[in-house]
């Protein structure tokens, strides 16, 4: 499934003929040089090719870690020669799936562990509350967080001052 995926992993596996050909076939006009519309079209027989990774913030982070290495290289200069470079040393993206978790409300929650599966209920709930106070960076956050909860369970919520 998704639990480590190279972005080369989400697409379809095509040889140089296929490639050509997805180029011949959207030149309309043969003359080997796209114009706009012609262009859109290439884009949309790439497009439906791809799989994209789900659009999660976890996605996003691991993307971004990944330019940030490629640009601490500093060894860029605008070119596609440069790029390639770099990218040919880092290697091409992988995307790690650490799983999902969802509040259901009431108590619960889902998890989708890739190494376990799914969980869910009560059980799960405290386990997400444990993850969301331990994922706060600093250690009052933690504390701030941990408490309201806490007080929460043992209080109930105050929804009478809500503005």
């Amino acid at each position: 499934a998704l639990v480590s995926q190279r972005a080369c992993d989400r697409t379809k596996k095509k040889g140089t003929p296929d490639v050509e050909k997805d180029f011949a076939e959207a030149d309309e006009d043969s003359n080997r040089v796209f114009d706009m519309e012609e262009f859109k079209g290439l884009l949309e027989r790439i497009d439906a090719n791809l799989q994209p990774f789900p659009p999660t913030a976890q996605v996003a982070a691991q993307q971004g870690k990944y330019l940030a290495s490629l640009f601490s290289e500093a060894v860029l200069d605008g070119d596609i020669d440069s790029f390639t470079e770099v990218a040919t040393a880092n290697g091409p993206f992988t995307y790690f799936h650490k799983g999902s978790l969802a509040y259901l409300g009431g108590g619960s929650a889902a998890f989708d562990l890739p190494v376990i599966g799914p969980i869910t209920g009560p059980a799960a709930g405290v386990a997400w509350k444990l993850y969301e106070t331990s994922a706060q960076l600093s250690w009052k956050n933690r504390a701030l967080v941990g408490l309201d909860w806490l007080r929460g369970e043992i209080f109930g919520r105050d929804t009478s001052r809500i503005a």
